[in-house]
């Protein structure tokens, strides 16, 4: 799992700990089980200490990888393959996130997202065929609905986002001998750190929850191999549309742009 550091990321590994998966967490940070976890996280950890009555390192694999450097991701597989030649599931939850407009972005924050989204993704998809299981393997692709269309201030990212899925989309198609599962899924906007210090136009609660969206790739990684989710959006009712939170947020948003 990429973007192993993001509260998405802390959740999920946690969702699969409890299904008894092997996890490996890539991420530019890490993530310290012991000391970055938020209180009801860290209260799962101690269960599950004491309920597998072994130490979480046993299955849960902490590795920092910059996607954007090539050699840095053959030596990522070659840490996970002195534990395993193959993967069930990959959840690519990693990204480069910037709100800006395209006559005010500079180049140098184009080219971070340009290297962090797409040849992050093109890098990742490059090593990982040997490690897939023909007919059981499943990728998932997480995006945003500026992947999908245009929207005010987020055009250089959604560009990204949009050619980072067709990188998936183009690997799934030249793989189709290998039978795999490929998912994707955009998500509205749903509440991350990515929010703290910005005084949103609408209500925290309407926002989709971290946990929304694990339930969500929960059942999905764990439904029969021959249901195949070709895409699911998730949307919270309680928002009237994308471009309408995006409209309202534009001026509480300056120059916002983070590592996911």
């Amino acid at each position: 799992m990429t973007g192993a550091s993001s509260d998405l990321g802390k959740e999920l590994i946690f969702s699969l700990l409890e299904k008894e998966y092997i996890v490996f967490g890539v991420s530019l940070d890490g993530v310290d089980l012991e000391v970055d976890l938020p209180m009801h996280l860290q209260r799962k950890l101690d269960d599950y200490v004491e309920r597998f009555n072994e130490h979480y390192n046993d299955h849960y694999n902490d590795i920092l990888c910059d996607l954007r450097d090539d050699q840095a991701v053959v030596d990522l597989f070659g840490i996970i393959q002195e534990k395993t030649s193959e993967l069930d599931v990959v959840v690519h939850l990693a990204g480069h996130f910037t709100w800006n407009g395209l006559k005010d972005i500079e180049v140098e924050e184009w080219q971070t997202l340009l290297q962090t989204n797409v040849t992050g993704v093109f890098h990742l998809l490059k090593s990982l065929y040997p490690f897939l299981k023909p007919k059981d393997s499943h990728l998932l692709f997480l995006t945003n609905p500026a992947g999908e269309k245009s929207l005010p201030m987020l055009g250089a990212y959604g560009a990204t986002q949009a050619a980072a899925k067709s990188l998936f989309q183009s690997a799934e198609v030249e793989w189709a001998d290998l039978n795999c599962k490929f998912s994707y899924v955009t998500t509205d906007p749903f509440v991350s750190k990515i929010w703290d210090h910005i005084d949103l136009p609408v209500n925290v609660e309407d926002l989709l929850t971290v946990n929304d969206v694990v339930d969500v790739l929960d059942f999905m990684i764990h439904a029969p191999q021959k249901l195949e989710f070709s895409h699911i959006t998730l949307r919270s009712k309680n928002l009237s549309s994308m471009k309408t939170f995006v409209d309202d947020s534009q001026e509480f948003i300056s120059d916002l742009d983070t590592d996911l």
